[in-house]
């Protein structure tokens, strides 16, 4: 599936890698996010001014969005940094609101940040033994 690099940091993109590792949290966040077209309460979270890595989850949605986002194997193997969940669900969030058109609209000027992502994944509780 189209997506966006969000780190800029792994131009390898390779499978484990920190890129990787972006893309299955915001792959996890956006499907945790239109899982749920009829929620009341969306994610709140709060962001420090120039500070990265760090976060504040405001109300239950962004703690279940973000729970689910890092529930995978190879994350809780590896671990994720705080920039990474910040960025990604922050991306997440971002496609969500404004649907893949329009998300993808604001990278048109960046072509060489798009690429294809095996979103598969993201979900290996899906996949058969």
């Amino acid at each position: 599936m189209k997506t966006v690099d969000i780190s800029g940091m792994d131009k390898a993109r390779a499978q484990f890698g920190y890129e990787w590792g972006c893309q299955i949290i915001m792959f996890r966040g956006l499907h945790w996010l239109r899982s749920r077209p009829t929620e009341k309460e969306l994610p709140r979270i709060t962001e420090f001014k120039n500070i990265t890595g760090i976060t504040k989850n405001e109300n239950a949605a962004a703690d279940a969005m973000e729970d689910f986002a890092l529930n995978h194997p190879k994350l809780r193997e590896f671990g994720a940094t705080g920039a990474m969940v910040q960025f990604s669900l922050g991306h997440a969030m971002k496609r969500a609101e404004l649907g893949d058109e329009a998300y993808f609209d604001f990278f048109r000027d960046c072509p060489d940040r798009i690429f294809e992502f095996d979103e598969t994944e993201a979900f290996p509780e899906r996949q058969k033994p």
